[in-house]
């Protein structure tokens, strides 16, 4: 891509991650210095960087956080990274570590929704559950089998036994069209109540978002660093390209980083590759010396929320929220400092049926509205 290109891909970029409240690398340090501190255990000898560019995108938030002596400190790590040295494009890193997966991968989703949505690509997302350490053993056994009693037909012989080679031959069936790809065993029959339950959350998001989206079970991500939870984005070509000029990988890395790091890290990321870029405008600010806050009573209505400030980005209006606290003096603090004239709250109520509470700071007067009307009645309210 060209110097011009990179600039005006990259202001989207910014624009998008600060709205949810991920930094740049070296911002977040500044903000990470006032974070709790914490004992720093130092990483395994075995914490190399991938030299493979998609496998180190993935994981270099981790890496990220101790060559930063960030794991020092006890607090949500929301950063990005961009990497434009390489000759086929840019790669946009999201990183999200040490948030709870019920926060972690839904703002993971929402944030790559609204960066591909405000540069005009259409797509549509699909999601996989890949399990902990212990559901990938039982579902390795079982591929294990599945090869032993299939090798006949794919002619592999012998059958592979090893993990890798298993993973391995799993990935390259599920690569072509052969009709035992269809009929090979899935991760997502192997999970334990929590992978459930954090699949669950994750759909239980994505349908209040009205996202369009699949359940893929043969998504695979990449075994080596994956863990839990993956995820994609088909993106639709635009007119004057023949294949689609960005890519999408993401989902968690827990186990990576507990087997090169510490056990109590949760991490997850994802990339946007971005092969080519049309250079549009951003969208023009609306009421822009007006401090518009959000706060979000209850773990649904948070998940809400991240609709809710898509909506804002969208029509070009900032808003200052804290997308991974549920405690309510804690979201009110912050609209007291930043000085917000106008308060947006949502509670299960508002989350269920599609509503949100517009507070008037000055004038002490609230008003319930339907989302669909939020931004017409903000900019009336800030004239």
């Amino acid at each position: 891509m060209t110097k011009a290109q990179v600039t005006n891909l990259s202001r989207h970029i910014d624009t998008v991650a600060r709205h949810f409240d991920f930094l740049s690398l070296d911002d977040h340090c500044t903000r990470a210095s006032e974070f709790p501190l914490q004992k720093a255990h130092p990483a395994k000898a075995s914490a190399q960087i991938p030299e493979h560019l998609m496998h180190r995108s993935l994981v270099g938030g981790i890496h990220a956080l101790y060559s930063h002596d960030l794991n020092a400190r006890r607090g949500n790590h929301l950063f990005y990274t961009i990497d434009a040295t390489g000759a086929d494009g840019l790669r946009i890193t999201f990183h999200a570590i040490d948030v709870a997966h019920s926060f972690a991968d839904p703002l993971l989703i929402q944030v790559t929704r609204s960066l591909l949505s405000l540069l005009g690509y259409e797509h549509r997302i699909r999601v996989n559950m890949i399990g902990d350490k212990d559901a990938k053993r039982r579902f390795v056994k079982e591929l294990t089998e599945f090869f032993k009693r299939s090798a006949p037909t794919i002619g592999a012989s012998p059958a592979p036994t090893q993990e890798k080679e298993v993973l391995a031959a799993y990935r390259a069936l599920l690569a072509t069209d052969d009709d035992l790809a269809y009929v090979s065993p899935v991760s997502i029959d192997h999970l334990n109540e929590k992978s459930r339950r954090n699949l669950r959350e994750i759909l239980d998001y994505l349908d209040m978002s009205e996202a369009p989206y699949e359940i893929d079970p043969r998504l695979t991500g990449d075994y080596l660093y994956h863990s839990g939870f993956v995820f994609t984005a088909d993106v639709t070509p635009s007119k004057e390209a023949v294949a689609p000029t960005c890519t999408v990988y993401g989902g968690a890395y827990d186990d990576y980083a507990h087997t090169h790091h510490d056990p109590r890290h949760s991490c997850a990321s994802v990339t946007l590759h971005f092969t080519a870029h049309t250079p549009r405008d951003l969208p023009v600010k609306a009421a822009p010396d007006t401090a518009i806050a959000l706060a979000a009573i209850g773990f649904a209505p948070k998940l809400y929320s991240y609709r809710i400030m898509d909506t804002l980005l969208q029509a070009g209006m900032s808003v200052h929220h804290n997308p991974t606290s549920l405690s309510l003096s804690e979201q009110l603090g912050l609209a007291a400092e930043k000085n917000a004239r106008i308060i947006l709250i949502a509670g299960t109520h508002e989350a269920t049926r599609k509503e949100i509470i517009i507070r008037n700071v000055v004038s002490e007067k609230q008003q319930t509205i339907p989302l669909a009307k939020l931004v017409s009645t903000l900019k009336s309210l800030v004239r």
